[in-house]
């Protein structure tokens, strides 16, 4: 689904150019959920970046379903770190938007998004701002948002960061449920070694700072964390979660 190259990229400062990673070749296979992780500085955010088409890379190349990317691309959805939502618009205001943005009817943008908010639990809350939602559901109207656009690729840098653990976890199933029921390619940045475990079926390893590289690569076993009676919350308890996170914070410590 995604393909990036020898990508490099850099920022302009005034002490002068500033790598912030350096010849990145990655492949996100289609239809998995791919996580990122690596310290502060990595480069991690810089990826979702250029793969958004938020900004022109210094150097290789990004392909998404197989054509160069040139910009922003309409079926690709980016969450960042603090939500985005707009203050002065209702819940539903909000997950309508980008469909607003395309010119789609009024009629036609809730039939849209109403199974949606319905799906993400905010259905009782259409006319209340965001300011009155709890971190949690906050970021459920994000991921609403995003998914009323019907991408086929989802972005997300660091989503969860600001919530509680229980609150975290509980939105780790929601994105679970929604990747199984809609199916879009989904790439997670995080600093969360058990997140990174519990979610992904491919764990990409950053080290370094300025530039950032690839440390590691990890494949996990994606039929883990549906087994046992108790479906996916078994698998945090189990050995081989254990393992799991284990070899991603030894790849972590690792010397670039």
């Amino acid at each position: 689904m995604v393909e990036l190259e020898g990508l490099s990229v850099a920022y302009s400062t005034p002490r002068g150019p500033v790598c912030a990673v350096e010849n990145v070749s990655l492949l996100f296979a289609r239809g998995g959920i791919h996580a990122i992780i690596g310290p502060s500085g990595s480069g991690k955010t810089s990826l979702v970046q250029a793969m958004a088409g938020l900004f022109v890379p210094q150097a290789g190349t990004i392909r998404i379903d197989g054509s160069p990317l040139s910009g922003i691309r309409p079926r690709t959805a980016v969450i960042f770190q603090d939500f985005g939502l707009l203050p002065w618009k209702t819940v539903i205001a909000n997950a309508e938007l980008p469909l607003l943005l395309r010119g789609v009817d009024r009629r036609e943008r809730r039939r849209r998004v109403m199974p949606i908010l319905e799906e993400l639990g905010l259905e009782s809350f259409l006319e209340l701002y965001p300011v009155r939602l709890s971190g949690g559901m906050q970021q459920r109207l994000a991921v609403a948002r995003a998914l009323a656009a019907e991408p086929d690729l989802l972005l997300m840098d660091e989503p969860f960061s600001s919530l509680d653990a229980l609150t975290r976890e509980n939105l780790q199933e929601t994105l679970l449920e929604v990747h199984a029921h809609h199916g879009a390619t989904i790439v997670l940045v995080t600093h969360s070694i058990e997140e990174a475990a519990y979610l992904a079926d491919t764990v990409t390893v950053m080290t370094g700072r300025n530039p950032g590289r690839i440390s590691a690569r990890i494949e996990t076993e994606k039929n883990a964390r549906k087994t046992g009676e108790s479906g996916n919350k078994s698998f945090r308890s189990s050995p081989g979660f254990l393992t799991l996170t284990t070899s991603i914070r030894a790849a972590l410590e690792a010397k670039s």
